[in-house]
C-alpha cells in the first residue's frame, strides 16, 4: 500500500523522494531506503492543514542513517499520514556535519569495543570460576575416592598388633594425609593401636621439620641418605 520513488535529475542535490501512501493507516516511524547519505526536508505532504488535512507533518529535516533497508545502505524515518503523499527535498551534509557523523560513528566504535571487551572479560571470569569449580569438584571425588581406596587397604589393620604409618615428610599436604588415615583408622575401628610412623624422603623436606604426635614412635629416614 506504499509507493515510493524517487525524482532523479543530472545534480544529486536536486533529487526529490517521493512517498505515497495509499493505506488508510497513518504510520509513525516507517523506514525507507535512500540514494544517498544526507538530509532529507518534507517539502509538500498532503495531509498539511493547508489542504484540509490533520497537519501529520515532518517539520524537521531527518538525517539519514547507515541503516540498511529497501536494498540501500542508507535510510530515513519518517512519519506518514493515511492515505497521504509525501515530497522531500535532499541535501547532502557539510563538511562540519559529515566530520561530526564520523566523530559520533569512533565514538560508537569505541563503545562497542569496550562492550565487547567487558563480556569477553566476564565470559572469561565465568568459564575460570566454572573450571575451578569442575576442579574443585574433582579433587573432592579424588580424595573420596582415595580416602575408600585407604580403607580397603588398612582393613586389616583392626587385626594388627603394631600399624606402621609411612609419610612422605617432603609433601606439602603431609599433615592432611596423616589426618586423613588416622580419621581412617578412627572409622574402621582400629584405634588403640600401637603407632610406628617414619617420616621418609628427609633428604627432600625444606623449612620446619614434620612432627607426628599421635604416633606412639617416630622415626625419621630417606632411602637415599638413610
Amino acid at each position: 500500500n506504499v509507493i515510493v520513488f524517487l525524482r532523479k535529475t543530472a545534480k544529486d542535490k536536486d533529487t526529490l523522494l517521493v512517498v505515497c501512501n495509499f493505506a488508510n493507516e497513518k504510520r509513525t516511524d516507517y523506514k525507507i531506503g535512500v540514494p544517498y547519505p544526507g538530509k532529507y526536508k518534507e517539502i509538500l505532504n498532503s495531509d498539511a492543514r493547508k489542504f484540509g488535512g490533520e497537519n501529520d507533518i515532518n517539520v524537521r529535516a531527518i538525517a539519514s542513517k547507515e541503516e540498511e533497508c529497501d536494498g540501500r545502505e542508507d535510510s530515513i524515518r519518517i512519519k506518514m499520514p493515511a492515505l497521504s503523499m509525501q515530497i522531500f527535498s535532499y541535501t547532502p551534509f557539510t563538511a562540519k556535519e559529515k566530520a561530526e557523523i564520523e566523530r559520533l560513528k569512533e565514538e560508537e566504535r569505541q563503545r562497542k569495543l569496550e562492550q565487547e571487551k567487558l563480556e569477553q572479560a566476564k565470559a572469561a571470569e565465568t568459564e575460570a570460576r566454572k573450571l575451578a569449580d569442575e576442579a574443585k569438584e574433582q579433587a573432592k571425588r579424588a580424595q573420596e575416592e582415595a580416602k575408600e581406596a585407604l580403607k580397603r587397604a588398612m582393613e586389616e589393620a583392626k587385626y594388627a598388633d603394631y600399624i606402621i604409618h609411612v609419610v612422605d615428610a617432603s609433601n606439602p599436604q603431609a599433615e592432611l594425609q596423616m589426618h586423613t588415615v588416622y580419621e581412617t583408622l578412627r572409622e574402621l575401628g582400629a584405634t588403640g593401636k600401637k603407632i610406628i610412623t617414619l617420616l621418609n624422603k628427609q633428604d627432600q623436606v625444606q623449612g620446619e621439620a614434620l612432627r607426628d604426635f599421635r604416633a606412639d614412635y617416630t622415626v625419621k629416614c630417606s632411602a637415599r641418605t638413610g
